[in-house]
């Protein structure tokens, strides 16, 4: 996907979030226990200020969502609309190559944003039309770009310090003419803060097998609301070795 298509997809999904939301702020979401339409309005609008902020000032360190200031209940919309433009507004005007802070060691970039926030405004969109009870459909590519996003960013990759052993069992993914290739593996080792880690896991990509031990597939969209906890198995097509599919599902929702 192109840089313009990530702005557009914020716009359009921010859009959407405020008409879900417009519908009762007082509506439960699913996906967070306990929260409401409000609680989802003031945290995707303080994710929007800050990381706007971090691309707009070219910080080098985090601009933490919790500090931004949230309005009061009679301008949280209003608020929130202006953040998303400011948001948009400032990835617009940025060089895609400029350093900022990001939580990914190699990529310090502001192009980190434009695909981070695209799809943390697409998934929250998603949690206040759930609320009630309707999901808009989205565009296959962004969904398989998201899949892409949390099996290359939220699941996978090994810390370049880390010991790996290799797991059993490849999971191939089928979304949108689109194939992953993964394996769950263990990774060991000492942090160059000097924390040792004992078998944590993380998601490698693989060479394509002709015979996986497991096989999702379905929709862009419902494969990518699955990984991210929004979805259920049963939108999908599982073959093989189930347990790993519901293991992969578990991994994902909890990292993301």
């Amino acid at each position: 996907m192109q840089f313009n298509d990530y702005l557009d997809a914020i716009r359009a999904d921010s859009d959407l979030l405020v008409s879900a939301a417009l519908k009762g702020m007082g509506a439960e979401i699913p996906a967070y226990p306990g929260w409401t339409a409000r609680e989802l309005v003031v945290h995707t609008g303080q994710v929007h200020w800050s990381k706007g902020e971090v691309v707009r000032d070219r910080r080098t360190e985090n601009r933490d969502s919790d500090d931004v200031a949230v309005p009061p209940d009679s301008e949280l919309i209003d608020g929130f609309i202006k953040g998303s433009e400011m948001l948009v507004d400032t990835l617009a005007m940025a060089d895609p190559a400029t350093p900022v802070w990001t939580w990914i060691e190699d990529d310090q970039t502001a192009s980190f944003w434009f695909r981070r926030m695209a799809h943390e405004t697409l998934i929250h969109r998603v949690d206040a039309e759930q609320a009630h009870g309707s999901v808009t459909s989205t565009s296959p590519e962004l969904c398989a770009d998201g899949i892409d996003e949390i099996l290359t960013r939220f699941i996978g990759g090994p810390p370049g310090w880390a010991n790996i052993e290799e797991g059993e069992g490849i999971i191939e993914l089928r979304a949108f003419e689109r194939s992953w290739f993964i394996r769950r593996d263990t990774y060991s080792g000492t942090t160059p803060s000097g924390r040792f880690v004992e078998k944590d896991w993380v998601y490698n990509p693989v060479d394509p097998v002709s015979e996986p031990a497991t096989i999702v597939s379905g929709t862009a969209q419902a494969m990518s609301q699955w990984l991210w906890g929004r979805g259920s198995i049963t939108d999908l097509t599982v073959m093989g070795d189930a347990e790993s599919a519901v293991k992969l599902r578990a991994d994902s929702a909890e990292a993301t």
